[in-house]
């Protein structure tokens, strides 16, 4: 069995690995998830703000 600090790396990096995933079709916004989920959002600062905070979360996480 690894050791807990292994188990909680390996654990940041696919939560990191996951936040990219979904993050890059957020911050490329194509027509289907636009409509869709990005109307979720409020117009404005969180339209702009979230998507790239969501990649760069995931980016950070995965290093």
């Amino acid at each position: 069995m690894r050791p807990l600090w292994q188990r909680a790396a390996l654990a940041w990096a696919l939560a990191g690995g996951l936040l990219l995933l979904l993050g890059f079709p957020v911050f490329t916004e194509p027509g289907w998830w636009r409509g869709g989920v990005l109307s979720l959002l409020e117009a404005g600062w969180p339209r702009v703000v979230i998507p790239p905070l969501v990649v760069a979360l995931g980016a950070a996480l995965a290093l």
